[in-house]
């Protein structure tokens, strides 16, 4: 597993892609340097838990792979982002993915 908090506050769906999609590219590379493939990705997104302003949020997506593979899945940016398409994003700034 892999996951990664923002440095700053993610607040709009482009920049919640542009995140997804740099640190899916990014677990790509590692995999493939380990020699490794998934056929599965599983992305996830929080809230920040410690600040009580912020209302809750929180969702998961799983991802099936036709084929298992070590580079990343072209295309695949709104997939991955799908756990803020569910439910049309959180009220609030989204602290973590993975």
């Amino acid at each position: 597993m892999a996951s990664r908090s923002f440095g700053q506050p993610v607040y709009t769906r482009p920049e919640m892609e542009e995140a997804v999609s740099t640190y899916t590219a990014r677990a790509a590379e590692k995999m493939r340097r380990q020699q490794l493939v998934t056929a599965q990705l599983v992305v996830f997104i929080h809230t920040n838990r410690f600040r009580p302003q912020d209302a809750p949020y929180n969702a998961t997506q799983a991802v099936s792979l036709a084929v298992a593979t070590g580079p990343t899945p072209a295309g695949s940016s709104r997939r991955r982002c799908a756990p803020w398409t569910r439910s049309g994003g959180p009220a609030t700034a989204t602290r973590r993915q993975g």
